[in-house]
């Protein structure tokens, strides 16, 4: 939808954006607390950090959606003058400042192009006969000025729909605007600047503490003297141009620093106290420099605590507003969805994350690739298998290690299997057909060379795997068998998907070829 202009405004609206709030802390002024300012960047830079990707659930197979237009504006460019990182940053900036941060989502033939963001200070939330509305008086150099001619007429202001704004908002009460931290952290943060302010003016002194200067009787003829004494020590020694001179004391006079007063010292462990609460206007359980409040055992679950009672939700309204705002409805009904990856924040040292690694390796929860891909490592061959190395067989590793283009012959001869060895072997048969699983995949990372390769793969491995039968004391043809039925299922999956879509849908497929290890024992083959 595009922008329309309303009526001239009211004298009110526009003294609403440039009158004084109830509040006497500005946001400038906020900013200028060193602890609320930390709260604000930490949680807009670790927000801005963490990638958001569109996903599409369907039939049980999850993929990314790369190409889609809405993951190319939060990816690459969410408009002509911003990366996503400072676009991220901005907007959720104002949304705990102000309360509110709004963007608005310029769309071609019903496609979003961009996310051009609204001054909060700018910008109203309305509710009008039941729908919410957006009421923003642009700057005339303003990239709004993309969408309205704001050139001729500098006072309008601008309706937009709620379907034409991304809007994440603070903490609300009536469901449909947020509400302003700054205003309602203001004592708070008075407190805390002012007692900046204080301390700049004890500075300015020269030194910290009061300071008494002791005349013994006689020193000075009158009063006039005596002042006259302290006039030019004060010219001499206070001010901040004059802190650490040396001073010199005649006449037998002493100077007696003062200790610092309970006042003072209230003062600083007030400090220490507005440091905390600021934190808590934020939701952080602990700020830097305060060593007193929840301590953790390690820094995963430090920002583990972070991400449930801070971060999390502010990811979670994104991802929503997200999913609402820039995919149609359809999209969304047919498994689309978009979600922020937070790993990177839960990341531990790298000695506890090998060590998890591992954990999910051994239980054949993930791959070796999957799990060098953690790492930033590229995949090795035969690294999609899904088994546990410390009780895979000697057979099923020999394989993967196997080329197979390579002419070489590899048999072991063995006795035929026995009751009491089915199982193990068994097991060797699993291990084979998920190293023949891993080889397949790999193959469909080109889909366009698909049938290609796997007409030239099973021309060896068919052969290689009846060696192996016949090795174990089973029949050559279950090897023909199980080869023929899985290149029927994979021509018929290159058949039916394109694209990204074969590796995805044939991961799934192969993976079920393992249960066919015990018909293959008793001399059959099961789908």
């Amino acid at each position: 939808m595009s922008a329309t202009g309303l009526m001239k405004p009211l004298k009110w609206f526009l003294d609403l954006f440039t009158g004084e709030t109830d509040s006497n802390v500005s946001v400038e002024r906020a900013l200028t607390s060193a602890a609320f300012f930390y709260g604000v960047r930490k949680i807009t830079n670790n927000f801005s950090m963490l990638p958001c990707h569109l996903y599409k659930r369907q039939n049980n197979i999850t993929e990314i959606k790369d190409k889609h237009p809405a993951q190319l504006i939060l990816k690459e460019s969410p408009n002509a003058y911003q990366v996503p990182f400072v676009w991220k940053q901005q907007h959720l900036s104002h949304a705990i400042l102000w309360g509110n941060g709004a963007s608005y989502i310029y769309r071609e033939n019903g496609v979003p192009k961009e996310l051009i963001p609204l001054m909060p200070d700018r910008t109203m939330v309305w509710m009008v006969d039941g729908q919410k509305v957006f009421t923003t008086k642009p700057d005339r150099d303003d990239r709004f000025d993309l969408v309205t001619d704001m050139r001729n007429n500098p006072e309008q202001v601008v309706s937009l729909e709620d379907a034409d704004v991304f809007h994440t908002m603070g903490f609300t009460v009536d469901g449909y605007s947020g509400i302003s931290i700054v205003r309602m952290a203001a004592n708070t943060l008075n407190i805390d600047t002012s007692a900046d302010r204080h301390s700049m003016r004890q500075l300015k002194k020269g030194y910290a503490g009061g300071l008494m200067l002791e005349a013994p009787p006689g020193a000075f003829r009158g009063e006039a003297q005596a002042r006259e004494f302290l006039e030019d020590f004060r010219r001499t020694h206070d001010g901040e141009d004059n802190a650490g001179k040396t001073a010199m004391l005649r006449e037998g006079i002493k100077a007696n620093v003062m200790a610092m007063s309970n006042k003072d010292a209230e003062l600083l462990d007030n400090r220490l106290f507005t440091r905390q609460q600021i934190a808590l206007w934020l939701g952080l359980e602990s700020i830097l420099g305060d060593e007193k409040s929840v301590s953790y055992n390690s820094l995963e679950q430090k920002n583990l605590s972070y991400l449930m009672n801070c971060l999390g939700a502010w990811l979670t309204q994104f991802e929503q507003q997200a999913a609402m705002k820039l995919l149609t409805l359809r999209e969304r009904q047919s498994g689309y969805y978009f979600k922020v990856n937070d790993g990177a924040l839960l990341r531990s040292d790298k000695s506890a994350a090998a060590e998890f690694v591992s954990k999910l390796i051994s239980a054949t929860v993930i791959s070796r690739n999957e799990a060098r891909e953690v790492f930033d490592l590229n995949p090795v061959e035969g690294g999609d298998v899904y088994e546990n190395p410390a009780t895979s067989s000697n057979a099923s590793r020999q394989i993967e290690q196997d080329d197979p283009e390579d002419d070489s012959e590899d048999s072991t001869p063995s006795q035929p299997a026995s009751a009491q060895n089915r199982s193990a072997l068994e097991d060797t048969i699993r291990n084979l057909i998920k190293v023949e699983s891993a080889r397949v995949v790999a193959m469909a990372k080109k889909p366009s060379a698909l049938i290609s390769k796997v007409d030239k793969f099973y021309e060896r491995w068919e052969r290689d795997l009846a060696d192996k039968f016949e090795s174990f004391g089973l029949d050559r043809d279950l090897a023909t068998k199980h080869c023929q039925e899985s290149k029927h299922q994979i021509l018929a999956i290159a058949e039916k998907n394109h694209g990204d879509e074969v590796e995805t849908v044939l991961r799934n497929a192969t993976a079920l070829w393992q249960n066919r290890s015990s018909k293959i024992i008793y001399g059959g083959v099961q789908c």
